[in-house]
């Protein structure tokens, strides 16, 4: 079963349509451009997944990729909002001890017999596999092992240098660590969202470095064609969850503070907050007496978000100083594809930061810097309300669409090949 035209590829992704979450975009996007460079993608996902929250609207742009399904023993089914962040806090207490890389790994028996099955089924030439969770670079390693195809493997994060990697004891990071080493010695070639990543695996896996790779991540041009037209009021827009170690504190009190001084009006000012959100944030906002200023417009389909960025007039990005140096979350590369502007409260010395000042997209400022968020908010609106609209020129923004950056993929791909 193959075009005699095309490649074949594997693709192992845990996460992926209709699942709506955050990492599926990345692999989605892939397997939407994939065959304009010859290869066509077979994807293995997870099932069943009806405890996350769905998005069908990526099923138009993946008519040419075939998806199946292996079993998923996931001990607790998660929810979103509020539950979903107990939930997964109480699953990873228990998960940490006993199961590692992760939860997942209960998936990887069951994929790795799909995987055999699809091998035999589609003349593969190679496997392609994204994570987190790692738990899906074991079973593409031990796919590849078995059959002699080349692997590749994309970190969207960072595995043992996670800064929320909470390891129970020094064994088990050590375990994480030698599982790294594994999956990394058996790649073809190993591809990641940024030098900060790349370095360190680098620094632990030793290894031929010509085969790490970094292929941005990025946003996909098509999506922000729509024409959205301004509101009557001054929006400022957050899109993604709302957890633990991202909180919308800092934006809170700086709204709050500006209208309290005058400078803002509560009736000319929109908070929208996009995607899902504990009720303990809805709460602090109403004791700031926020109630008619934030907006809490839940999880959204893709392209109903990308249509609140395009109505906005700034984009509040917020990336805590525990995260660490090296995130790169998705949205920043959404930000970058409306060409809105970019109020970031990241650390001043992170990656995040780099790409927004390298790109003249933004303002950075210090994550709890109150009065510095006040300024910037401040001349925002004061530039609003003279009808200037910074646009950020595309052309900037070429190292970031999703369609050139599937060509990259396929290059690599291709030199996977030739190695065989």
């Amino acid at each position: 079963m193959r075009h005699d035209s095309q490649r074949v590829v594997l693709v192992i992704a845990y996460y992926f349509p209709p699942l709506a979450m955050g990492g599926v975009q990345r692999i989605t996007k892939f397997c939407k451009y994939l065959p304009e460079y010859g290869w066509r993608p077979v994807v293995l996902t997870s099932s069943p997944r009806s405890y996350f929250a769905l998005d069908t609207s990526f099923a138009e742009e993946l008519k040419k990729t075939t998806a199946f399904e292996a079993k998923s023993l996931v001990p607790f089914s998660l929810g979103v909002g509020e539950s979903f962040e107990n939930w997964r806090t109480r699953l990873k207490r228990i998960a940490r001890w006993v199961l590692f890389p992760d939860v997942r790994v209960l998936w990887v028996p069951y994929a790795v017999t799909v995987g055999f099955k699809l091998l035999r089924m589609f003349q593969v030439d190679c496997i392609l596999a994204t994570a987190p969770p790692w738990s899906s670079l074991l079973a593409a390693r031990l796919l590849s092992h078995r059959s002699g195809l080349p692997l590749i493997v994309d970190f969207r994060d960072a595995w043992v240098d996670d800064p929320f990697a909470s390891y129970p004891t020094f064994l088990h990071k050590r375990l994480n660590m030698s599982l790294e080493r594994w999956v990394v010695s058996g790649a073809a070639r190993v591809i990641s969202i940024s030098e900060e990543i790349t370095a360190g695996m680098r620094s632990r896996c030793n290894g031929n470095w010509k085969k790490y790779r970094v292929v941005n991540q990025g946003f996909d041009p098509s999506d922000f064609e729509q024409v959205v037209e301004r509101g009557e009021r001054f929006t400022v827009c957050y899109t993604g969850s709302l957890i633990r170690t991202r909180k919308p504190d800092d934006l809170f009190v700086a709204v709050s503070q500006l209208i309290r001084d005058g400078v803002l009006d509560p009736k000319q000012v929109e908070v929208d907050i996009v995607g899902f959100c504990p009720s303990t944030f809805v709460e602090a906002a109403r004791a700031l007496g926020l109630e008619d200023v934030v907006r809490f417009r839940g999880y959204l389909p893709h392209a109903a978000s990308v249509r609140r960025l395009l109505g906005a007039d700034i984009l509040w990005l917020y990336i805590a100083e525990s995260e660490g140096k090296t995130i790169l979350t998705g949205k920043l590369f959404e930000y970058l594809g409306s060409g809105k502007r970019i109020v970031a409260s990241v650390p001043e010395d992170g990656a995040a930061a780099s790409v927004i000042r390298a790109l003249g997209a933004g303002v950075v400022v210090r994550p709890g810097d109150i009065e510095g968020l006040k300024q910037v908010l401040a001349e925002s609106h004061e530039k609003w309300q003279r009808g200037i609209e910074a646009k950020m020129p595309s052309e900037r923004l070429k190292n970031y669409d999703r369609r050139l950056l599937a060509g990259e993929l396929a290059e690599i791909l291709n030199e996977a090949c030739r190695r065989r």
